[in-house]
């Protein structure tokens, strides 16, 4: 009887031990369960914070006028107007569809965190003249953009015009722009170059000392393309119309310009 008491309370003590034991291993299971839960949680949290970062970062990623612009936005839609001649939307080789500079720009800008809207206005042949009493103005005003990419009109002016008109045009122009669109960016460039211009050029270097002079925001693309002295300028732009080559390299010439 002795024995069978003692093999009792043996028994006991190990049946003891076994449940402090089992207890004491569930206990760890949970302690570790808990730490990787944990690790992982922090895990999660440093990379949501290394996305919104990112994130952050690339909504604010252009520097230069489109930086400033975006920077200033009341909403995350840029909105932007190009107005100028027929040679905006025109290719030489009428047969081919072709992506046109203000298309390929806008291309080259947009992405899903910084949509673009954009409108082109097409005043085909008119004067600065013309313009100063037309209905297209009105209709930038009502487009409220915050980017003008604003054609000089220059060689629509070849030939009718005086070049001190048609600077005092532009000047009145600008000043009414600046006026109505005070929160607008607005952008002048010259007219499209050609082959071995004459008084053409002489108005385009007038121009080009105009915008200087009044502190305007002044988009020179013509140094992105051949002298206008070499024939391999008509790849590019012939009689002031741009071809393929032409509307890729001014496209990329205006993304530089925004971002730079």
């Amino acid at each position: 009887m002795f024995i069978l008491k003692n093999l009792a309370f043996v028994l006991t003590i190990i049946l003891s031990i076994g449940i402090i034991a089992f207890g004491y291993i569930s206990y760890q299971n949970k302690l570790n369960d808990l730490a990787t839960n944990a690790e992982t949680d922090v895990t999660n949290n440093t990379t949501n914070s290394s996305n919104e970062i990112i994130e952050t970062e690339e909504s604010h990623s252009f520097g230069g006028i489109l930086g400033d612009t975006y920077e200033n936005l009341e909403s995350n839609e840029l909105n932007i107007v190009f107005f100028g001649s027929s040679a905006l939307e025109s290719v030489q080789d009428e047969s081919t569809e072709v992506d046109i500079w203000p298309d390929l720009l806008v291309q080259a800008i947009e992405s899903d965190s910084h949509p673009v809207r954009h409108e082109i206005i097409n005043v085909e042949s008119q004067s600065t003249l013309d313009i100063l009493n037309s209905s297209d103005i009105d209709l930038l005003m009502r487009s409220n953009p915050d980017i003008v990419f604003l054609e000089s009109l220059t060689l629509n002016d070849n030939g009718l015009l005086l070049i001190e008109e048609s600077e005092d045009n532009l000047n009145l122009l600008l000043t009414q722009l600046n006026e109505e669109l005070p929160n607008s960016k607005i952008i002048l460039y010259p007219s499209n170059p050609l082959l071995n211009p004459v008084q053409y050029l002489t108005q385009i270097q007038s121009l080009n000392q105009f915008a200087e002079e009044n502190s305007i925001l002044y988009a020179n693309h013509w140094g992105t393309f051949p002298e206008v002295t070499d024939p391999q300028i008509e790849e590019y732009s012939k009689s002031g119309i741009l071809s393929e080559k032409g509307h890729q390299e001014l496209a990329e010439f205006m993304e530089e310009f925004l971002t730079k």
